[in-house]
C-alpha cells in the first residue's frame, strides 16, 4: 500500500508539473492576485518581463515592477475586478520599473472566488499588443501626411482618368510645374526586377510615352538602393555613390545635374520611382520637397491600385470566406436554426447588426420572414431549399430591415450540419451573416466615381489590409494551434497509458480480476483516443499542405511481402486466414515507400476488423491498362451496401459500422484517398461477386 501511496504522489507531482510546464509555454502572461493587489502566482513570461524569480514576485505588488505613473490605472482596474465580481476587459499601458521600458497590452482580469463563493482574489491574463500600436500610430503618421498633401490630390482627382497610362500622364505633368524641373520621369519596375521601364517622361513641357529601360546588370549599386528604399536626394549625381556609375553613361549625355527619387510601394515593397532631375545647375532638394515628391509616389501607387480593385475584391470576398469559423474575430453574425421545430437562436453579433435586442425576436425562424426584403425573400428561400436538397453549402446576398427602418445588405452562409439518422432529413442548419453593406455602397460608388480617387483608394486599402491582417492571423492561429497540439495532447495520453500499463504490471500489489479488466478498458480505450489523435493531426496535416512526398521506383512484391509478415499475427488472432499474393511478377511503382506501407496496412487491419471469423483476406496485384498498376486487398466480411460506397472515403463516416463494438475513428481511409492523391494515383473499392469487399489503389508503372 505504502509504494502505491509513493507512485500516486510522485503522479500526482508530475501532472502538476506537467500543467505548469504548460501554462508557461503559453505565449501569453497569466498571473493571480489576492484581494490586496500581492501577486500569488505568475507562469514564466511574467517572471521573464519582471526579471525576478517567482518565490521574488509572490507576495510583492505592482508598485515593485512598474513605473508609479502607471500604479494607479493598474490599481482601479484590479479594484473594480474584485468590487463588482466581474470579469474585465481592457488596455493597460505599462512602464517596466526596472528598464523604463513601455508596453502596451491587452488585459483580461475576472474574479476568483472561494468554495462559499466569496471572492479571495483575481486571475489575470495579459497580450502583448505593443508592435500593434505602434503600426497603428504609424498608420496615423501616414494618414496625416496624406491629408497635408490634399491639395495636390485634389488637384490630380480633378480629372477622370480613362486608364493608368493618362493618370501617370498628368502626375507627371502637375509634379514637374510644381518642383520647377525641366525633367520628370515615372519608372516601374519589370516582373524580376532586373530593369527600370519608363512609364511616363515629361520634359521641357511636353509628355512622352516612348519606353526608356534602364538595366540592374549595368548599375548594380543605383538599383540595390533603389530596391530596398526607393528614395534617393543628391544634389550632384557624379559624387553620390549609388549615381557615379550612372553618371558619364545617363545623366551627362541628358545635362542631368541633382536628382531626386521618391518610392512607388505597393504593401511595403518598391514596385517604382518617380525622379525629379535638375539639369544645367546644381539643386539641394529641401525637406518639403522630398515630402512632396513622396505623395505624388503615394499618389501612383493608389492609381495602381484602383486599377487592380476588382480582382482585389474578388480576393476579398475568397478571404471572407474562409473566415467563416474565426466568428467572433471577424464579428460575423452566428445562427442556428433547429429545422424541424423551427426554433433559431443567434449571438450578439447577428442582433447589433440589426440593432435589434433579444426581447426584439421571438427566436423562431419566422424571425427570417419579417425583416427581409420583400424582394429578396423567394430568392433567399429558393437557395436554401436547392441547398437541402443538393448538400452543398449556400452563400446569398440579400437584404435585412434594420431597427431604425432602413436596410442592411446581408452576405449569409449557411449548411445542414445533422442529418436524421434513418431519413437523413435536416435536423439543424448553421451558418453565418455579414454585413456587406460597405462592400455594397464600394461597388456602386466604384461605377460611379468621377472626381473622389483619393478618398476611396484609402477607404479600400484599409479595408483590404484589414482582411489581409485577419486571414493571416487566422492561417497563424491554426498553424500554432496543430504545432502545439502534436505534443500537448499526445503527451498526457502516453501519461495516462504509461501509468495504466504500469499498474497492470505491479507484481507487489497485483490488481484482481475486476479490477485488471476496468484497466484493460482504460487502455483500449486510451490507445483508440490516441490514435484519433494522431489520424486527426495527420489528416490536418495533409489538408494544410505540409505533408512531404518522396516518390521512388519500389518493389511491388517486396512490399507486399512485408504488409504481409507484419498482419499475419493479427490475423491469426482474429482466426482469420491470410491468403498471400502471387509475387512471381517483378513489377515496380512510382510511389512514396512509407505512404503506400501506411495505405496497406490500413486496408489490412479493416479487412480484418471487419472480417468474419474463419473468414480470409487476400492480398493481389496486376497490370492495369500499358502503364498502371493495380494492388488489391480483398476480405470477406458482411461489406457494406452499395449506395454507402461512395461515402466510404469520407472523413468521420464509419457508415453502418458506427454503431459496432469494434473500434475505429473513420478517417483511416480519408487519409489513405488523401495520400494516393498527392503521388498521384487512384484509390476505389468494389463488392466481391460473393461477399465481402476489395479496397484497391493503382499506381503508374516505373
Amino acid at each position: 500500500m505504502s509504494n502505491n501511496l509513493d507512485k500516486d504522489s510522485e503522479r500526482v507531482i508530475k501532472e502538476l508539473s506537467e500543467l505548469h510546464r504548460v501554462v508557461d509555454s503559453i505565449d501569453a502572461y497569466i498571473f493571480t492576485k489576492d484581494k490586496q493587489g500581492r501577486y500569488t502566482y505568475a507562469n514564466q513570461k511574467v517572471c521573464d518581463l519582471f526579471n525576478f524569480p517567482l518565490d521574488e514576485i509572490i507576495g510583492c505588488d505592482d508598485s515593485k515592477f512598474f513605473d508609479l505613473s502607471v500604479i494607479n490605472e493598474l490599481k482601479v482596474n484590479d479594484l473594480k475586478v474584485i468590487q463588482e465580481g466581474k470579469l474585465l476587459q481592457s488596455e493597460e499601458h505599462n512602464i517596466l520599473a526596472a528598464t523604463g521600458e513601455s508596453r502596451y497590452y491587452r488585459v483580461v482580469k475576472k474574479p476568483l472566488r472561494s468554495k462559499d463563493n466569496s471572492i479571495i482574489g483575481l486571475f489575470g491574463l495579459a497580450m502583448d499588443i505593443t508592435e500593434q500600436k505602434k503600426q497603428a500610430i504609424k498608420d496615423s503618421v501616414r494618414n496625416e501626411q496624406l491629408l497635408k498633401n490634399q491639395q495636390v490630390l485634389l488637384q490630380l482627382t480633378k480629372e477622370s482618368f480613362s486608364n493608368q497610362q493618362s493618370a501617370f500622364n498628368k502626375i507627371v505633368a502637375v509634379a514637374a510645374a510644381r518642383m520647377q524641373v525641366s525633367r520628370a520621369i515615372i519608372w516601374l519596375f519589370n516582373e524580376d526586377h532586373t530593369a527600370l521601364v519608363s512609364q511616363s517622361l515629361y520634359e521641357n513641357g511636353a509628355v512622352s510615352n516612348d519606353e526608356v529601360r534602364v538595366f540592374a546588370k549595368e548599375f548594380p549599386h543605383y538599383f540595390r538602393l533603389v530596391n530596398e528604399s526607393g528614395f534617393l536626394s543628391t544634389s550632384d549625381v557624379s559624387n553620390h555613390p549609388a549615381t557615379q556609375a550612372m553618371a558619364p553613361q545617363y545623366f551627362k549625355p541628358l545635362n542631368i545635374i541633382s536628382v531626386l527619387n521618391t518610392p512607388i510601394r505597393l504593401q511595403g515593397k518598391v514596385i517604382g520611382i518617380v525622379t525629379q532631375a535638375q539639369t544645367d545647375t546644381p539643386r539641394q532638394w529641401a525637406l518639403e520637397d522630398e515630402e512632396f515628391c513622396r505623395s505624388i509616389g503615394d499618389i501612383c501607387a493608389q492609381v495602381l491600385l484602383e486599377c487592380e480593385r476588382k480582382q482585389a475584391a474578388e480576393q476579398l470576398s475568397v478571404s471572407e470566406n474562409q473566415l467563416k469559423n474565426v466568428i467572433e474575430g471577424a464579428q460575423l453574425g452566428y445562427w442556428d436554426w433547429e429545422y424541424k421545430t423551427g426554433k433559431h437562436g443567434v449571438n450578439d453579433c447577428w442582433l447589433r447588426m440589426l440593432g435589434l435586442l433579444r426581447t426584439d425576436i421571438k427566436s423562431h425562424v419566422s424571425d427570417w420572414d419579417s425583416l427581409i426584403h420583400p424582394d429578396d425573400k423567394q430568392r433567399v428561400i429558393n437557395v436554401i431549399e436547392a441547398h437541402i436538397k443538393s448538400g452543398k453549402n449556400y452563400i446569398a446576398e440579400f437584404r435585412m430591415r434594420h431597427k431604425q427602418g432602413y436596410w442592411v445588405w446581408i452576405q449569409g452562409s449557411g449548411a445542414v450540419v445533422e442529418y436524421e439518422g434513418n431519413t437523413q432529413n435536416p435536423l439543424r442548419l448553421c451558418g453565418t451573416h455579414q454585413d456587406i453593406s460597405e462592400r455594397k455602397k464600394s461597388e456602386l460608388e466604384l461605377e460611379q466615381y468621377k472626381d473622389n480617387l483619393e478618398t476611396l483608394i484609402a477607404e479600400r486599402t484599409k479595408a483590404l489590409e484589414k482582411a489581409l491582417d485577419e486571414a493571416e492571423s487566422a492561417s497563424k492561429a491554426k498553424s500554432e494551434f496543430l504545432s502545439s497540439m502534436s505534443h500537448e495532447l499526445r503527451t498526457p495520453m502516453n501519461a495516462v497509458l504509461g501509468f495504466s500499463q504500469l499498474l497492470a504490471s505491479d507484481t507487489d500489489a497485483p490488481l484482481n480480476e475486476d479490477q485488471q479488466e476496468s484497466l484493460q478498458f482504460i487502455i483500449d480505450s486510451g490507445e483508440h483516443l490516441l490514435d484519433l489523435i494522431n489520424d486527426v493531426l495527420d489528416l490536418a496535416k495533409i489538408e494544410a499542405g505540409k505533408e512531404d512526398i518522396n516518390l521512388e521506383v519500389v518493389d511491388v512484391a517486396e512490399i507486399i511481402e512485408l504488409i504481409e509478415s507484419l498482419v499475419q499475427a493479427q490475423a491469426k488472432q482474429h482466426s482469420i486466414c491470410l491468403v498471400k499474393a502471387d509475387k512471381s511478377k517483378c513489377l515496380k511503382v512510382i510511389v512514396d515507400s512509407r505512404k503506400l506501407k501506411q495505405i496497406l496496412l490500413n486496408f489490412a487491419s479493416n479487412a480484418i476488423k471487419y472480417n468474419e471469423r474463419q473468414g480470409e483476406i487476400k492480398f493481389s496485384y496486376h497490370q492495369v491498362n500499358d502503364d498502371k498498376l493495380r494492388i488489391c486487398v480483398s476480405d470477406t466480411g458482411t461489406g457494406i451496401s452499395e449506395e454507402l460506397l461512395p461515402s466510404v472515403f469520407e472523413a468521420f463516416n464509419r457508415l453502418d459500422k458506427g454503431n459496432s463494438n469494434i473500434q475505429g475513428t473513420g478517417i483511416g481511409l480519408t487519409i489513405c484517398k488523401q495520400l494516393v492523391e498527392l503521388m498521384s494515383g487512384d484509390i476505389g473499392v468494389f463488392k466481391n461477386p460473393e461477399k465481402g469487399l476489395t479496397f484497391w489503389v493503382e499506381f503508374q508503372l516505373a
